[in-house]
C-alpha cells in the first residue's frame, strides 16, 4: 500500500531509494502515501507525530490500537484538522467496539443521553470529526454487530455502529479448512442436508483429576493425573512433525496447541509438565533400541491414528527414520502476557519452528498458529463469538491435513457443531439479502440459540429480542429463480402437472385467479419432490418444505391444501398454464447473476388471505401506525394464517415475467414460475429457538405483522 518500510523512513520525507514493494511500480514514485505510524513497538500513534506530513493533500494510512489513550489522542489531532475525508478499517470489530453499555431507559425507551462505552464512543467521535466518512468492519465472528441497535444516535457521538448499508460474507476457498468441514452441520429441519465433516477430532474423557472445570488461578494439576489422552496427543504431534519431514517437508513451521486453561500461573505447571514429557519422550527414544517399548508404542499409534487416513502411500518406516530428529527439534513454550517465550516464526523461516505452545487468552483471538496440526482443547467458553475465535485450527492446512487431530471433551465438540450450524444459518441470511438487492436495514436478522451458550457477550445483545420459529405460521417464498431454460421448463411442467391432476378450479370473476380446493397433501408432496430452485435459494427449499410436509401428514396435519394460480387482471400480458388463460405477474429482478436472479417479494401480503372467506379477510385487518402518525389497518398475513385449521395448507403460484435492468437498458422480460407455501399454526410442530435484530420486527419481509 505505502512502497517503503515505516520503520526506515520518516513521515513525510522522500523514501527515494527506500521503496519496495507497489512503490517500485512505474509511476508510482511520483505519488506520496504519507503513515505517521509504524510497525515498531513504539510507532502507534502519539501527540507529537506530524513532521512534513500534509492531511488533506497527500494521502495519510494509520494503524492504530483500539486503546483508549490512542484513540483519545487520534480524536484531538482529528479535530484540529481542515474538512476531510476519511475511511476506518476497524478489525476485530465485534471486540471493544461495541457499545456493551445500556442503550434503553427503565421503560426500555431508546435513551440518546446514555454515555456508550469508551471505545465505541471515540470510533464515533472519530468517525463525526470528519466532513464524509466510511467505516468498514471486519470479523469472523460478526454476531455481536448485528444486534447493534440500528436507531442508537447522541448528538455528541453521531450514530452506532450498526452495519447499515451492506454485510458482505466472503466465501472461504476450496483449501480452507472451517468450522463446517471439521466439525460438520447437522441434518436441520429449517436449513435442510447438511454436511459431513472430516476424521479429524477425538473426544477425550480422563482430564477432570487433572484440570477440572470450574478451577481456580491457584490450582495446581497434579502431576501424576498428567491425562493419557495429552500423552497420545503429544506423541500424535511428533509422528505429525516426522510424517511432514518424511513428506520433505521439514523445513516447515508445525505447531501443537494446548489450551485447558486461563490462568497463568496453572499454565506455568502445565508447561513444566508438558516438558518432562517431551523430555522423556526425547531421551528414550535417543537411546532405546530400534524394537524398543517406545518406538513399538509409536509405531501402533501411527498404524492406528494415521496410516488408514493418510492422503498418500507413506509408510511407517519413512516416518520411524526422522523420529528422532522430529523429537528433537520440538520446543515447549508458554505464550502470555507474563511470559517471555513467544512464537518466532520468522526467525526460523529457513529451518521450521517445532513448538508446542501452552496459553489461554492470548492464544484466543487473532494469534495465528503457524502449522498446527494438534490441538489438545478443554477451554469451556459461554458464547458462539468466544467458542470460534478459540478455534485455532481452522485455516490453511496444505499437504498435512491427513495429519491433523483436535482432542477435545464431547461437549466442546457439540457446541462447536451447533455454532457452525447457527453460523451456517446465518451466512445464508446474508447471501440472501445480497441475492434480493437488500441492505441490513432492510433485511432482518437472527441466530439460532442454544440452550447453554450465548451467541455472544450478554450486555452486546441488547437490542436482540427472543423469538421461537417453525414452518408452522409461517410463509416460504420463492424469490430466487433460475435462468436457465431447461430448468425453469422441468418447473412450469412440475406445476401443470400438478394443476391438471387436482380436477377443475374456481375462477374468481373478479381477479381472475384459479382455485383447487382440497388438493391431497400427496400431490403436493409429489409436487415438491420435482421442483426445483437455485442453490441460492434459502428460505424456500423444496427439499426441506418436503421434510416438514411429510412429519406433519405422518401427525395427520396438512393433508389438504389449496392451490391459487394468481392472474394479474391489470395486464395485457397473457399466458396458458395447463390450459388456463391466466394474467403474467411482474417482477423486476434486483439481482441477476449467471445462473439466477432474484426480487424482493413474490407475492403480496393479501395473497395469502385469498383462500379465505369473506368474513375471514375481515378479520385480517391489524392496526399499524402509518406515514405521519396517523393509525390505519393493514392486512395480517400471519392473522390470515390464523383462519387456517392445521389440516390445510395454501400453495401459491406465480406466472411471472422478470424485467431485469442492465445500466440504463431494460432487456427483454424472462419468464419464470413462482411458487409460495402457506402454513397454518400448528402447536405440535417443533419449533427452533433464534434471537432477532431489530431490522427483523421492524420490517414485514418476513410475512408477519410488521
Amino acid at each position: 500500500m505505502l512502497g517503503y518500510d515505516t520503520q526506515t523512513v520518516r513521515a513525510g520525507s522522500s523514501a527515494g531509494g527506500q521503496r519496495l514493494g507497489v512503490g517500485k511500480l512505474r509511476g508510482m514514485a511520483q505519488r506520496r502515501v504519507n503513515s505517521i505510524t509504524n510497525s515498531s513497538q513504539t510507532g502507534d500513534f502519539r501527540q507529537n507525530v506530524g513532521g512534513g506530513v500534509r492531511p488533506g493533500h497527500d494521502p495519510l494510512v494509520m494503524v492504530v490500537k483500539k486503546q483508549k489513550s490512542v484513540l483519545t489522542n487520534l480524536l484531538a489531532w482529528c479535530e484540529s484538522l481542515e474538512p476531510m475525508s476519511v475511511l476506518i478499517i476497524d478489525d476485530e470489530a465485534d471486540d471493544s467496539s461495541v457499545n456493551t453499555r445500556k442503550i434503553y431507559d427503565e421503560n426500555g425507551i431508546l435513551d440518546p443521553e446514555l454515555e456508550p462505552t469508551a471505545i465505541n464512543g471515540l470510533i464515533r467521535k472519530i468517525l463525526m470529526a470528519f466532513d464524509r466518512r466510511c467505516y468498514v468492519a471486519y470479523t469472523a465472528t460478526p454476531f455481536a454487530n448485528i444486534f447493534i441497535s440500528r436507531d442508537n444516535e447522541t448528538q455528541d457521538h453521531g450514530p452506532d455502529l450498526f452495519p447499515r448499508s451492506f454485510i458482505i460474507s466472503l466465501p472461504a476457498p476450496d483449501n480452507y479448512t472451517g468450522p463446517a468441514s471439521v466439525f460438520g452441520i447437522p441434518d436441520d429441519e429449517m436449513l435442510g442436508p447438511g454436511q459431513q465433516r472430516l476424521d479429524l477430532v477425538r473426544e477425550i474423557d480422563d482430564w477432570q483429576a487433572w484440570m477440572p472445570d470450574g478451577h481456580r488461578k491457584e490450582w495446581r494439576p497434579p502431576p501424576e493425573a498428567f491425562p493419557p489422552t495429552l500423552q497420545a496427543a503429544i506423541r500424535g504431534f511428533i509422528l505429525a512433525t516426522a510424517a511432514r519431514r518424511a513428506r520433505g517437508r521439514g523445513t516447515k513451521h508445525s505447531s501443537m496447541l494446548i489450551h485447558v486453561t486461563r490462568f497463568k500461573w496453572v499454565q506455568g505447571h502445565v508447561h513444566e509438565q508438558v516438558t518432562d514429557e517431551v523430555n522423556e519422550l526425547r531421551n528414550r527414544l535417543r537411546h532405546e533400541p530400534a524394537d524398543g517399548a517406545l518406538r513399538q508404542e509409536f509405531r501402533k499409534l501411527w498404524e492406528k491414528e494415521y496410516a488408514p487416513h493418510l492422503a498418500d502411500g507413506l509408510t511407517w518406516s519413512q516416518v520411524d527414520a526422522v523420529l528422532n530428529q522430529a523429537a528433537g527439534e520440538v520446543e515447549v513454550r508458554m505464550i502470555n502476557g507474563d511470559a517471555k517465550d513467544s512464537l518466532q516464526y520468522l526467525e526460523h523461516e529457513q529451518t521450521g519452528l517445532k513448538v508446542i505452545a501452552i496459553g489461554g487468552d492470548k492464544l484466543s483471538r487473532g494469534l495465528t498458529l503457524e502449522g498446527l496440526s494438534t490441538s489438545y482443547y478443554l477451554r469451556a467458553a459461554g458464547a458462539y463469538d468466544t467458542l470460534l475465535q478459540m478455534g485455532r485450527w481452522f485455516g490453511y492446512r496444505p499437504g498435512y491435513l491427513d495429519l491433523c487431530r483436535i482432542h477435545t471433551t464431547g461437549d466442546l465438540a457439540e457446541h462447536y457443531a451447533h455454532v457452525t450450524l447457527a453460523s451456517e444459518e446465518l451466512r445464508q441470511q446474508l447471501e440472501e439479502m445480497a441475492e434480493r438487492g437488500m441492505s441490513p436495514e432492510e433485511f432482518g436478522l437472527m441466530v439460532r440459540t442454544h440452550p447453554s451458550l450465548t451467541i455472544t457477550a450478554r450486555n452486546k445483545m441488547r437490542a436482540g429480542t427472543p423469538l421461537r420459529l417453525s414452518y408452522a405460521n409461517s410463509l416460504s417464498e420463492q424469490v430466487t429463480f433460475t435462468r436457465d431454460p431447461q430448468a425453469e421448463a422441468r418447473n412450469r411442467t412440475a406445476v401443470e402437472q400438478l394443476l391438471r391432476t387436482s380436477g377443475e378450479p374456481e375462477r374468481d370473476g373478479e381477479r381472475g385467479n384459479l382455485t383447487w380446493r382440497d388438493v391431497p397433501a400427496s400431490a403436493i408432496q409429489a409436487f415438491l419432490g420435482s421442483y426445483t430452485v437455485p442453490r441460492a435459494s434459502y428460505k424456500m427449499v423444496p427439499a426441506v418444505l418436503l421434510r416438514y410436509i411429510n412429519q406433519r401428514v405422518a401427525d395427520a396435519r396438512l393433508t389438504t391444501w389449496t392451490v391459487i394460480v394468481i392472474s394479474n387482471s391489470r395486464t395485457a400480458s397473457r399466458d396458458t398454464l395447463a390450459g388456463h388463460d391466466v394474467g403474467i405477474t411482474q417482477r423486476e429482478a434486483l439481482a441477476v447473476r449467471t445462473e439466477h436472479s432474484s426480487v424482493r417479494r413474490l407475492l403480496s401480503p393479501p395473497d395469502e388471505g385469498l383462500d379465505l372467506t369473506e368474513h375471514q379477510q375481515n378479520l385480517c385487518r391489524a392496526p399499524r401506525i402509518g406515514r405521519g402518525g396517523r393509525e390505519t389497518t393493514a392486512f395480517s398475513p400471519e392473522r390470515a394464517r390464523s383462519q387456517r385449521p392445521p389440516e390445510r395448507g395454501l400453495l401459491l403460484v406465480y406466472d411471472l415475467n422478470l424485467t431485469e435492468n442492465e445500466g440504463k437498458d431494460t432487456v427483454e422480460p424472462s419468464p419464470a414460475t413462482g411458487i409460495a407455501l402457506s402454513f397454518p399454526p400448528d402447536d405440535r410442530a417443533r419449533a427452533v429457538d433464534y434471537l432477532a435484530n431489530e431490522t427483523y420486527w421492524a420490517t414485514d419481509i418476513i410475512g408477519g405483522d410488521p
